[in-house]
């Protein structure tokens, strides 16, 4: 349980790093979550054999009260799925004229008091399954936002270049038009024509950067 408190402890600093701070939205950042999210798959499959362990021992236990378990001969012994085997000292009768053919000694048994014992160690696990889930779903949350966040500073930052390039479209048509090659244009004849094209495009300028305002675009 101390491990995934302190899973969850920094699942929640995470979360607080990428809604607060900015800066730390970097791919470092995305690599120490990833690698929480591997530390959670790695317990999972850590958690896996003990539950199958588990299970077996409440199914011996689930058919009679008490279930005997005897020694048998190591060369069977890999064959025993469902019955637990624990080490007796050897009797000096035993007989050894068929090396195939099981020896039984004193029964050993499984009592209740084991048989809830393991239906609470079973829950325990079971505990930890669903902890483990909820964080590794925590954990694929903070790498959507994570992307979602980065995102967004993308498209902010293409969003400003494009109203910057719209904002100096028309300035761009005026200087284009009179920068033609004609012998005769109006606008030369004016002494301060040139301030009059300077004072058109900035009032373009201010009218452009006014309706972005009003836009909230800007």
């Amino acid at each position: 349980m101390l491990v995934m408190e302190e899973i969850a402890i920094r699942i929640s600093q995470f979360d607080a790093i990428l809604m607060t701070d900015t800066q730390a939205r970097t791919l470092t950042t995305l690599h120490s979550i990833y690698r929480l999210k591997h530390d959670l798959l790695h317990l999972r499959i850590l958690l896996n054999p003990l539950k199958e362990i588990i299970n077996r021992l409440q199914r011996t236990t689930s058919d009679n009260e008490y279930v005997p378990c005897y020694r048998v001969d190591p060369s069977l012994r890999l064959g025993m799925k469902h019955h637990i085997l624990r080490r007796q000292p050897k009797s000096s009768h035993q007989s050894t004229t068929n090396n195939k053919e099981t020896t039984k000694l004193k029964s050993i048994y499984l009592n209740e008091y084991i048989y809830v014992y393991l239906n609470d160690l079973d829950n325990h696990v079971n505990q930890l399954i669903d902890s483990l889930e909820i964080q590794r779903e925590s954990v694929s949350m903070l790498i959507s936002f994570w992307i979602t966040l980065t995102s967004n500073e993308v498209q902010g930052i293409f969003k400003i270049l494009m109203l910057i390039t719209v904002l100096f479209m028309p300035c761009n048509l005026l200087a284009g038009m009179h920068s033609t090659n004609f012998k005769t244009q109006p606008q030369y004849q004016y002494i301060n024509g040139y301030y009059i094209i300077l004072s058109i495009l900035a009032v373009i300028l201010i009218g452009m950067i006014t309706w972005y305002r009003i836009k909230q675009w800007i």
